[in-house]
């Protein structure tokens, strides 16, 4: 017996493999549900109504048991020797009448005795194992078609991949990145002088236009439409995989409600300027892994073609075996007939050498065949069709082109090899499952989503909790051994010293303009990169600058055009051989014409 906990997960993962069936999978499907319907019934007639009547054909071995009988006084003859049989009496009416016809003198023993060894000699193997024969070509169709879900070097990866492709739809930063990206391309559209003179909308106009852009906000996962029952005229369709955030439905809620305050803007120009809630700790943490876990995907994926050579070799086995039945099932159809002549060698317990015998299922098994060979010509269709489109087809190279064209996601990479054939065979099923895998092939989705969670975990509030003062009494804030730097920190406009301390991505942006107060720049071990607007800045407000670094390649170039300096630290391995020795001689200082304090802490062979 099976419990209800086994059977719940093979429906999950019948399930859950659809999403690679392409739509000739399916229908070879049907048509071989089909091909086991027509021999599980051709089976069944044949185990209960199945069977051969049989006549004996010896006319003369009829008429010596005639004489024989006649000579023995056992029957008598119906008309009488001395008068001719033309010339028959009238007989008055009797409805006892024997009846006329040749009689055969065979017992009912006999007739079953006949009717079975003609049974096995005379009908043809084909008619009696039909449905077998069928059934068991039908299984290995079956076996056939399902074969790369099960195989041991396929089927870990196929799993894995559906469950990737699962919870990317249902991550709730799918749908944040693809509403971002609807909200980018809206944007760019609808921007425009015409947008700026409209005249305030009414109420109604207002509310149809938020709607029309919830609509478009939308990109396949829980639409917010779906939940107000006044406009199901306008929704649009649920995604094969719908996600399970909800958040968007109280983000509509608010746009109607903004909808209904008249303002002097378009509410375009509103919508499209709002910003999306942040998501929870949790749901960040779970995108952050599902970024790591599709990358390890995507590698181990890329290294093999095992899934590509499996389904191509298994497509070509269908093709054959298909052929292979054609072969050798069309001819044995005039086989089927309703009439055989049988030759069962026993003259010795009957009397008969030779029968005339009937089979009852005859016409129906023949029009089952005909409807077998039929479903199997199709099936061998839809196989050529599936090997023309895999060797027409570069299926070991996917292209995210569509997206790219779109301008939402032009750094998504290209993938290759078995990625790309799953990636192929999800397409046929829905577009939509690549761009929603997408989001996390993107290494700027990945980014913002880092910078999200840095912004989260270093808000504000928590900056100016961790700022001390110095010994001079200026506020000084210590950053330690993070990611990037937190967007948080470019609003702290009291600040007057910054240390940062191994941080492998500080890259300063133009947001450092509102750190009005900033005069003091620490870099411990930092990979320091600069916009160009926040060097214009730190030119001008900058004064003290002390590197840390190993190498003096490590010194970023920026620092030769501080103009404002008046200090700076350096401390590490100075030497001639990498680079800063030869650069000094040459006037890398020069531009610095406000330096009054230089300080050199590390190996240094002579001053430049």
């Amino acid at each position: 017996m099976f419990s209800l906990s086994e059977l719940a997960s093979l429906s999950e993962r019948q399930g859950s493999s659809k999403l690679l069936k392409p739509w000739w999978e399916v229908f070879m499907e049907y048509l071989v549900v089909l091909m086991l319907m027509v021999s599980v019934l051709s089976g069944t007639l044949l185990l209960s109504r199945d069977r051969v009547v049989c006549l004996p054909l010896d006319l003369t071995t009829t008429s010596t048991n005639q004489n024989t009988s006649s000579s023995s006084g056992a029957v008598p003859q119906p008309h009488p020797p001395n008068r001719p049989p033309t010339k028959a009496s009238p007989l008055p009416a009797n409805p006892w009448t024997p009846a006329r016809g040749r009689r055969t003198h065979l017992d009912y023993q006999q007739y079953v005795y006949i009717s079975q060894v003609c049974y096995h000699e005379a009908l043809p193997w084909y008619s009696r194992f039909f449905p077998y024969v069928a059934l068991l070509q039908s299984l290995v169709l079956l076996a056939s078609s399902c074969f790369w879900f099960h195989f041991p070097l396929t089927s870990a990866r196929i799993e894995h991949f559906l469950t990737i492709l699962a919870k990317c739809c249902e991550s709730p930063w799918t749908s944040r990145v693809l509403s971002h990206a609807a909200r980018e391309e809206e944007g760019g559209e609808e921007t425009g002088p015409q947008d700026l003179q409209m005249p305030p909308p009414t109420h109604r106009s207002s509310l149809s236009v938020s709607r029309n852009r919830q609509i478009s906000l939308d990109s396949g996962t829980d639409s917010p439409l779906l939940v107000r029952s006044d406009s199901a005229s306008t929704a649009a369709p649920p995604s094969p995989c719908p996600s399970t955030l909800s958040r968007t439905s109280s983000l509509s809620s608010m746009s109607l409600s903004r909808a209904h305050v008249p303002t002097s803007k378009s509410p375009v120009v509103l919508d499209g300027s709002r910003r999306v809630a942040n998501l929870d700790r949790s749901d960040g943490e779970q995108a952050r892994a599902l970024f790591e876990r599709v990358r390890r995907f995507r590698s181990h994926c890329e290294n093999s073609e095992v899934i590509y050579k499996v389904y191509l070799a298994q497509t070509v086995f269908k093709l054959l075996l298909v052929v292979l039945i054609v072969a050798y099932t069309t001819p044995l159809i005039s086989s089927i007939s309703f009439t055989h002549t049988c030759l069962p060698q026993a003259h010795a317990l009957t009397g008969y050498s030779a029968f005339e015998c009937t089979h009852a299922l005859a016409s129906v098994l023949h029009k089952l065949l005909l409807a077998y060979v039929s479903l199997l010509g199709l099936f061998g269709l839809l196989s050529i069709y599936t090997l023309s489109w895999i060797l027409h087809s570069s299926l070991r190279q996917y292209s995210f082109n569509k997206l790219r064209e779109l301008g939402s996601m032009r750094d998504v990479p290209d993938l290759c090899n078995d990625m790309a054939f799953l990636l192929h065979m999800a397409d046929q099923y829905d577009p939509l499952l690549a761009q929603r895998l997408s989001v996390f092939l993107s290494p700027v989705s990945e980014t913002r989503l880092l910078e999200e969670s840095l912004e989260r975990r270093w808000g504000a509030e928590r900056l100016r909790s961790m700022t001390t003062v110095d010994p001079e009494g200026r506020p000084l804030l210590q950053l330690v051994a993070l990611p990037r730097l937190p967007p948080a920190l470019f609003t702290l406009s009291q600040l007057v010293v910054l240390k940062l301390e191994l941080i492998t991505d500080a890259k300063l942006p133009a947001q450092v303009a509102n750190m009005t107060s900033l005069r003091e720049l620490h870099l411990y071990h930092c990979t320091a990169a600069m916009q160009p607007g926040a060097l214009v800045v730190l030119q001008e407000r900058l004064e003290t600058l002390h590197l840390t670094f190993t190498q003096a390649a490590e010194i970023p170039g920026w620092v030769y055009s501080l103009r404002g300096l008046q200090e700076l630290h350096l401390s590490g391995r100075l030497g001639c051989e990498g680079g800063v020795g030869r650069g000094w001689a040459l006037g890398s200082l020069r531009q610095l014409r406000h330096l009054r304090v230089l300080v050199l802490r590390g190996m240094l062979q002579r001053v430049p």
